[in-house]
């Protein structure tokens, strides 16, 4: 994975809400490149504070 954890390890951090949310498309589990990028511009911050300053700005 290019953001340097494992696939796996991103599965993890997904079900313990440490991601941006993810988007069910045709069966597929996908993330929006603008969330990801805003994610790690913000430092990593666990979904719900992620989400509540997506929510803010």
């Amino acid at each position: 994975m290019a953001a340097g954890v494992s696939a796996k390890l991103f599965d993890r951090m997904d079900a313990a809400g440490k991601t941006p949310a993810a988007v069910w498309v045709g069966g597929r589990k996908l993330y929006r490149t603008a969330d990801l990028a805003a994610w790690v511009a913000m430092g990593c911050p666990d979904r719900r504070e992620f989400e509540a300053r997506v929510a803010a700005a």
